[in-house]
C-alpha cells in the first residue's frame, strides 16, 4: 500500500515515479521538470485498500479456480522485458 500511495505522475511528461526511491522529490528524473508531480486519486490509501479488497473478494477466487485446472502460468516480472516475452512465448507454444 505504501509503495502505491507514494506513486506520482509528472504533469509535464506523464512519467510515473515513486517518491520512496527519489532523492529529490521536487524534480522529475525523466524530464527534469521542477514541482511537476501530481498524486492521482487512485493512489490515495483508501482507494488502494478498496482495490485490494475487491481483488481478494472477486478476482482471487477466479484465479484459484483456474490454478486448480492448470490454466495459470506464473512468470517472474522482475526479469527483463525480453526474458518475460520469451517466457510468454514458451507458454503459448
Amino acid at each position: 500500500i505504501n509503495r502505491l500511495a507514494q506513486r506520482r505522475t509528472c504533469k509535464v511528461c506523464n512519467g510515473i515515479v515513486n517518491l520512496n526511491i527519489l532523492n529529490d522529490h521536487s524534480t522529475c528524473p525523466i524530464c527534469g521538470s521542477k514541482n511537476s508531480f501530481i498524486k492521482r486519486k487512485d493512489d490515495e490509501v483508501e482507494v488502494i485498500k478498496n482495490r485490494l479488497h475487491i481483488f481478494h473478494s472477486a478476482t482471487s477466487p477466479v484465479l484459484d479456480f483456474f490454478e486448480k485446472h492448470d490454466f495459470v502460468f506464473k512468470i517472474d516480472a522482475t526479469l527483463s522485458v525480453e526474458e518475460i516475452a520469451n517466457k510468454i512465448m514458451e507458454v503459448i507454444n
